[in-house]
């Protein structure tokens, strides 16, 4: 079986000199666990969606195409190849050949979003400029009804709703952060936070003053109108390393360990920031954050030359060693174990971020301390609009993400009705929970309306917190809110569901427009 070519397949031809990814899956007639494998491709693909169509898909059986099976070393059935790599062998676990799936879209899309084109540079100065009328003493606000400012756990929602799709997102969120720190025009509130930076003359001094002004711009954050964290502390701080605390981000105050780091945007934005002003590649990763059960951020800090020089040392003590002990072993099982149990924990920390919207705005418990529980919008558009432009497949990343929170809102939010709702009805249940105080509360939105015709749904959002204000880009931004959409009323319905953005800011309208189709 080889898949045909779909439209998400074409339109990429069109933006890359595009070359869909081969994944084969081998089987065979005598093999007992290849139907169960070939049964998971097709659940994989079908959740993919339009995504699907980065791979030629091809089922072969091992005993026809020996040369095959022997050329990619097939020793156990069923083998999955993605790329020219087998990727696994033998009876496979749920979920196993979507996380693979999924790891080669977002590795792909990792690679192409270092680099910002012009156009993503034009909307981060849009959005800087937006964000200094909003909060300066001109109080122009963006959303002139709504103001400007959303409950961070809406943040928390977009970000960790991509990191839930696979581990490997998290490298995506990094260069993400990379980008905009280099492009987003933060250096220049660095420099005038710090201007001892304009006396630094070597590459320690670069460092290490670079290193307070970061400091510095999360330490005024709040003064600055943002509220993306309540302050900063330099815990260690020397010419080629850094340890810099980070206290109520918005990214990830709140949430329940799940055993990971989570701001990895955050590590990509300080990373970028300290690129553009000491022109040399830094990397900086979290050591301590809400997601591994810490009440702070720590983020460890280090010229890129000194983090490799590191990494050398560290692989050749490692070859040393004359084998694995009991230890490394029982980790490496823990490992295997949290990866297979990873889907779940993260559908559990994304019921907490809805239920923590709830806490904080109908019942006024704070989720931070001494800061706000609402960010600036323009932290949330400047990260998932320069997401969509530096690569517009990541579109189709944050519409499947969306879509896995809307499906968590309808158990929520609709687990009392019991009778599958008509298209009318469905469009009545969205209304009453879109307009309520929850979301207008929250600043997600201002006003939602729906209407249905036959098996075609359209919803009318105004002020969209995604996209409110951003300039005609000749694309719509708001995939993550279709997926949500899509996510509820195919639950709703029980009915397979379509949406698609046909009216946004991005496309130079005033309001945004999602067009649901049912089948």
């Amino acid at each position: 079986m080889v898949q045909t070519e779909t439209n998400t397949e074409s339109n990429l031809r069109e933006i890359y000199d595009f070359v869909p990814t081969r994944v084969i899956l081998f089987t065979a007639k005598h093999c007992v666990h290849c139907k169960k494998a070939k049964e998971e491709l097709d659940r994989s693909l079908t959740q993919l969606g339009d995504l699907s169509g980065m791979f030629h898909i091809s089922i072969l059986d091992v005993e026809e195409e020996e040369h095959l099976g022997a050329y990619y070393n097939v020793t156990n059935l069923p083998a999955l190849v993605v790329g020219d790599i087998v990727v696994d062998q033998g009876p496979m676990e749920a979920g196993v050949i979507s996380s693979h799936l999924w790891k080669n879209i977002i590795s792909s899309s990792t690679e192409r979003i270092i680099a910002p084109d012009g156009l993503t540079r034009e909307i981060l100065v849009d959005t800087s400029i937006n964000l200094l009328q909003s909060v300066g003493e001109e109080g122009k606000r963006i959303r002139p009804n709504m103001g400007d400012y959303v409950h961070c756990s809406h943040l928390q929602l977009r970000s960790l709703s991509i990191l839930a799709l696979d581990e490997i997102a998290g490298s995506l969120l990094y260069n993400l952060g990379k980008a905009i720190g280099k492009v987003g025009g933060y250096s220049g509130w660095v420099f005038a936070l710090n201007p001892s930076l304009l006396k630094a003359v070597n590459r320690s001094e670069y460092f290490t003053e670079g290193v307070r002004g970061v400091e510095r711009l999360y330490d005024h954050d709040m003064a600055l109108g943002l509220y993306s964290a309540r302050d900063a502390r330099l815990v260690h701080l020397e010419e080629d390393n850094a340890l810099l605390r980070i206290n109520e981000s918005a990214l990830s105050t709140g949430v329940p360990a799940v055993g990971e780091s989570l701001c990895h945007y955050e590590a990509g934005k300080i990373a970028g920031l300290l690129e553009a002003i000491t022109s040399e590649e830094t990397v900086v990763f979290e050591s301590s954050c809400w997601g591994m059960g810490d009440r702070s951020c720590q983020f460890e800090i280090m010229p890129k030359e000194k983090y490799e020089r590191l990494k050398e040392d560290k692989a050749k003590k490692e070859a040393a060693k004359p084998e694995e002990d009991e230890e490394e072993k029982k980790e490496e099982e823990e490992q295997q174990l949290r990866y297979l149990a990873r889907p779940e924990i993260f559908t559990t920390l994304l019921k907490t971020i809805l239920r923590n919207i709830n806490v904080s705005v109908l019942e006024g418990r704070e989720i931070r301390s001494g800061v706000m529980d609402n960010v600036h919008i323009t932290t949330l558009q400047q990260q998932f609009t320069v997401l969509k432009l530096a690569d517009p497949i990541d579109g189709a990343l944050m519409y499947a993400a969306g879509k896995k929170v809307g499906d968590l809102i309808q158990k929520t939010e609709f687990r009392t009705v019991k009778n599958t709702p008509s298209p009318n009805e469905s469009i009545t249940l969205i209304e009453r929970l879109f307009n309520s105080p929850l979301f207008l509360l929250s600043g997600d939105h201002l006003k939602c309306e729906g209407t249905a015709k036959k098996d075609e749904i359209t919803f009318k959002v105004f002020e969209c917190a995604d996209a409110s204000g951003i300039s005609n880009v000749g694309l719509p931004l708001c995939d993550y809110k279709a997926g949500v959409l899509a996510g509820i009323i195919e639950k709703l319905t029980k009915k397979h569901v379509t949406a698609q953005e046909v009216k946004c800011p991005g496309l130079g309208d005033k309001h945004c427009e999602f067009s649901l189709t049912l089948d």
